[in-house]
Formats: structure tokens, C-alpha cells, sequence
């Protein structure tokens, strides 16, 4: 890397994905995110490390157990519903790794499964109590280590790991400490989610050796429905961390007071997820009930909001989010995309030449229905056709459905220029409705064969 951000030759995307390169803004939140700055004299530092190369704080996490371990097997299982798992899938394959499989929480959001999906090899659901025992044999925890005994898969155990809070020993607590002493500040209080605690750990360890009165404040989840960067108190003690000798104070936050103080981060632009919401809310509890004055505070940004932007909804209310006027004519066509996904266009394809031949021959078996405008249809159409407008697709293709009993092939023409013929075909299809579209259209088809056209002004 040069001071361009540049990544050049074969190590090129491991040197671009090596969070030590990278260095995460540290950004001070203005007064309209800080009520106490003008009142209290508190000043609040947002570090994002949702900001690496992958978006998330876990990237430290990670990279640094990755970088530390010794390689035994060719693939990784490991017990993560988020951001570990999302990031071990893409790096471990720069470590030798063949596959990874994840254990992960039935509470997880199905949002952030379906991110998972995309780059993992394996994910199995494990229904976990919201008591957890650290000795169940049937812990997501359990099952990893178990696996990695019994198979080629090695569990790198984000949970006691000691390069977990390494990682952010060397990374996240020294540039902390790094732009704050650049900008000649003090710190009072670092903020930070307790999942793993690797974290709040390594960083906290840090720092306390070049700002030694540091309080460290961790932010747990006030409940455990829905399955964030923070754990409860009570999944806590799934935890071997002695995190506890490093945390001061513990805060919990429930998870409605996270989405509603990430929006906020959002709607200012700090692209930050729900995981860092708690965090910000929790500080501002924390503030407010210990009155605190003339400090500074450091929290964590560990995560981006787009592996919950349905979460988002479900949790925010109206005045939140933009009022959408006919919404529902999105959601109608959504409904059409969702029941002819997976369907190729071109199954249902025929060439023009393929289609002149039929329709010379068309009996009474067969129809031919044109969907292009009544401006365009006026203007030249084929002979013997019948228009349809399409102004609200699935409602007026679905509404000549049962005119289409009778007949065992429909052809569908547009200008060729649009995705019009295409998709009434696959919707017709969905009716279980003989349908075809004609490529090229009639734009095409009137070119090379005018003689079958029927033009504005011409005798019938």
C-alpha cells in the first residue's frame, strides 16, 4: 500500500482486506447528535470501525485470529450469526481454506442469513435457549469445537480465542490512541458493545497504557430476541474472556433503542447498523444518569445498517420513515418479481421466423395478443391480434386470464424494445397458461415481413 491507497501484484487483495492498512475515521459528533456538548461540555468521538475494508469490526477480529492460528485442516466452522461469519467466509480462502461452516442462532435476522448466504459454504440453524448453558453439548459454541475434533474443519473459537482481543490490541486501541493524540485530546471513556469483549478488551488494554484513568463502559443487551452485536447478560457467561477485569461499568440497552439511535446516525451520514445504535444509546443513558461534565468519549462503530433494513421497518415507527405515496404499487410488482423468480426469459422465447410461420397458420387454438400502447398499436399492428393495455401489468394481464381458456398457445408481441411481452409471458406462465413471447417484437416482424402489417390509414 502507498499513501494512494493503492494495492498492486498477486498479494493485491490480501493487502487491501489486512485491516492493519487501513486506518478508520475517528470523528467527533457535532450538537445536533450531541445534546450535552453545549450544555455538559462532553465531547463524543465516533470510531468507525464499521469503516474497514469489509464494513464491520469483526474484520480485526478475524484477520488477527487467522494471521495467528495453525493451519490443520482445509476448512473453518465456527459458531457466528454475523458479522465473524460474513468476514471469515471471504478471508479464509487468503489463509488456504477451502470452505467455512457456520452454527448460527435461530434468532438470527433472516436479513443477515440471506447476506450470509451469499459467501458462505454451510449454515446450520441451532435452536438455543435465551439462557445459555456454557456446557450444553448442542451450543452453536459446542457444536463448532466439536465438529473441528471430529472432522478436517479448524475452529478458530472467537469466543477464547486470545488473538480475538489482540487483534483489536493492535489495531483498533492504537489508532484510538494514535488520532487522539494527533488532535492533543484526553480520553475519559471508551464505549463499547460486550459480545465477544474481544473489542472492548483489546482496545481498552490499549489505551489504558498511554491514558491510564480510562473508564471503560460496556454496552450488553437488554434482551436477547433478536440477536445484535451486544449479548445479554445472561449469554454473557458463554463468554471465557475475564472481560470483566477490563469492563468498569456495564449498561444494557434494549434492541428498539438501537435501531431508533442508529436511524439518527444514518440520517446524518454515519452509515452505521443497529449493533452501533445500542452502543449510542447506551452512552447517552450513561451520560445523562451519571451527570458526567467536561469529559471526552470514545465509542465503537462496529457495524453498517444494511444487513437490517427490514429490521429497520419492523421496529421504527411512521414518523421515522419517508411517507411513500402509492406504495403499493411497488409492492404489487414485487409480487410479480417474487412469483416468477427463477424462471428464464428465454425458455419461453421464439424467434420471429418461428412465430410468422404460426401465425399464417393461426387457428382458432392459438391467439396473438399485442401489450405495446394504444398509440403504437394504432399507429401499425398486426392483422388478427388483440390489444391489451398493460398500465398495471399483473392487474390487466391476470384480468384477461379467463378469456384465455380456450386456447392452448398465446403470443406475446411488444415493440421489442421493452421487457413488456417478457414479463405478461412468465406471468401467464405462473397460470400455467401456454404463453410465449416473440423476440425483435413487431418493430422487428413489420421490417422484414410488411405485407402482414395493418397501418394507421390503411383498409382493413
Amino acid at each position: 500500500m502507498d499513501n494512494l491507497n493503492t494495492f498492486v501484484g498477486e498479494n493485491s487483495l490480501l493487502d487491501f482486506l489486512n485491516p492493519k492498512k487501513t486506518i478508520t475515521p475517528l470523528v467527533e459528533l457535532p450538537s445536533k447528535l450531541n445534546r450535552f456538548k453545549k450544555e455538559n461540555g462532553v465531547r463524543i468521538f465516533i470510531k468507525l470501525m464499521s469503516h474497514t475494508t469489509l464494513f464491520n469490526v469483526k474484520h480485526v477480529t478475524v484477520y488477527s485470529m487467522l494471521e495467528n492460528f495453525k493451519k490443520k485442516g482445509s476448512g473453518i466452522v465456527e459458531s457466528s450469526s454475523g458479522n465473524t461469519a460474513f468476514t471469515l467466509s471471504i478471508l479464509a480462502k487468503y489463509f488456504g481454506y477451502e470452505k467455512t461452516k457456520f452454527f448460527f442462532s435461530h434468532r438470527v435476522p433472516i436479513d443477515k442469513l440471506n447476506l450470509i448466504k451469499l459467501v458462505a459454504n454451510e449454515i446450520e440453524i441451532i435452536k438455543e435457549p435465551l439462557c445459555p448453558d456454557k456446557n450444553d453439548p448442542n451450543s452453536s459454541i459446542n457444536k463448532a469445537k466439536k465438529l473441528s475434533k471430529e472432522s478436517d474443519y479448524d475452529n478458530l473459537d472467537q469466543y477464547s480465542n486470545p488473538s480475538n482481543p489482540k487483534g483489536h490490541y493492535e489495531i483498533t486501541g492504537k489508532q484510538i490512541v494514535e488520532q487522539l493524540k494527533h488532535l492533543n485530546l484526553n480520553i475519559d471513556y471508551l464505549f463499547a458493545a460486550v459480545g465477544t469483549t474481544g473489542t472492548i478488551v483489546g482496545s481498552s488494554l490499549k489505551i489504558k497504557e498511554h491514558f491510564p484513568k480510562l473508564k471503560t463502559v460496556g454496552v450488553a443487551s437488554a434482551d436477547d430476541m433478536t440477536r445484535l452485536g451486544a449479548r445479554s447478560k445472561n449469554s454473557l457467561e458463554e463468554i471465557y474472556f475475564d472481560w470483566r477485569s477490563y469492563v468498569d461499568d456495564l449498561i444494557e440497552v434494549n434492541v428498539e433503542c438501537a435501531f431508533l439511535h442508529s436511524i439518527k446516525l444514518i440520517k446524518h451520514g454515519l452509515l452505521v447498523g443497529p449493533s452501533t445504535g445500542h452502543i449510542f444509546a447506551g452512552l447517552l443513558k450513561y451520560i445523562e444518569d451519571n451527570n458526567l461534565k467536561n469529559v471526552n468519549l470514545v465509542f465503537v462503530s462496529c457495524d453498517t445498517f444494511l444487513p437490517y433494513v427490514n429490521e429497520y421497518i419492523k421496529y421504527l415507527s411512521n414518523k421515522h420513515l419517508a411517507d411513500v405515496v402509492n406504495e403499493d404499487l411497488a409492492l404489487s410488482y414485487a409480487n410479480i418479481q417474487s412469483r416468477i423468480r427463477g424462471r428464464k426469459y428465454d425458455q419461453f422465447k421464439i424467434l420471429p421466423e418461428v412465430f410468422v410461420e404460426k401465425y399464417k397458420n393461426l387457428d382458432k387454438t392459438s391467439i396473438c395478443l399485442d401489450v405495446r400502447k394504444d398509440s403504437e398499436y394504432d399507429s401499425f399492428r398486426l392483422k388478427n391480434t388483440v390489444k391489451i393495455n398493460l398500465h398495471d401489468l399483473e392487474h390487466d394481464i391476470l384480468g384477461f386470464v379467463e378469456n384465455l381458456g380456450n386456447y392452448h398457445n398465446v403470443y406475446i408481441l411488444d415493440c421489442g424494445m421493452s421487457d413488456a411481452a417478457k414479463l405478461a409471458c412468465l406471468i401467464l406462465r405462473d397460470q400455467k397458461i401456454n404463453a410465449y413471447w416473440i423476440e425483435g417484437g413487431i418493430d422487428y416482424i413489420s421490417k422484414k415481413w410488411s405485407n402482414l402489417i395493418l397501418r394507421s390509414g390503411s383498409p382493413i
